[in-house]
């Protein structure tokens, strides 16, 4: 058994400036979704990024907010069924909630593991989770199960990987803010926040190239109005 949910916890105005590179003296503002990801497979309930609920940052972000936590329980799960997270990187939004999931394996590149060693608020769960052997680290890729795969991209920050995923004979990717939006990948224009532009080009170039379809954190045409929760398989 193979599903999928986008699952959209908030929604903004963001500056172009940030989503793509050549815009920095756009003040334009794009319809921004905050979104994560539910695969369930097999019997293991696994997120792709957990979302955020501060409700300072949402100010910060002029983000209208909703409790991931609330969602994932549309759908019949509490914190303690989610058990293994594939963290693309280490950005608020995409780790904020990383603490409230108690049983959860962690997928990591290894890249983004210090700022977690030195952040307060990460320091604790990331230790009990090595000492109970739920923290795996990786450099170039790592393999979960038979079907997906997490691969290091290293252009959004130094660790910033993407998943990769077939279904129905169709290849997929869940970008993470390698690409904040299906247009990165269309018309190929890389994303205005890149540690490593090259890299992030170069991986718009292969998933255009290679015909893998993109599922990105921040489309808001992805899930419905009016809706959070979409399955897409």
């Amino acid at each position: 058994m193979f599903e999928l949910y986008a699952i959209r916890y908030g929604t903004s105005d963001y500056p172009e400036k940030y989503v793509f590179e050549h815009a920095a003296a756009s003040r334009h503002r794009l319809p921004f979704a905050w979104m994560f990801y539910l695969i369930r497979l097999n019997g293991s309930n696994i997120l792709v990024d957990t979302g955020f609920f501060d409700r300072f940052s949402a100010l910060r972000f002029s983000v209208e907010l909703e409790d991931p936590l609330q969602l994932l329980l549309q759908v019949n799960l509490r914190p303690e069924d989610i058990d293994t997270i594939l963290l693309t990187h280490v950005h608020f939004d995409h780790a904020g909630m990383l603490v409230r999931f108690p049983k959860a394996h962690l997928y990591i590149n290894r890249d983004e593991l210090p700022f977690f060693l030195e952040n307060g608020h990460y320091h604790e769960w990331v230790q009990r989770a090595k000492s109970e052997q739920r923290l795996h680290s990786f450099d170039r890729f790592v393999k979960i199960g038979d079907h997906l795969m997490m691969k290091r991209i290293g252009g959004h920050t130094p660790g910033s990987s993407a998943v990769f995923f077939k279904h129905n004979g169709i290849a997929w990717c869940i970008t993470g803010d390698e690409a904040y939006l299906p247009e990165n990948v269309e018309k190929q224009r890389p994303v205005g926040t890149a540690v490593d532009r090259d890299a992030n080009f170069q991986f718009l170039r292969n998933l255009k190239r290679l015909n893998i379809r993109p599922l990105t954190m921040h489309d808001p045409q992805l899930v419905p109005e009016g809706a959070a929760i979409r399955r897409l398989f």
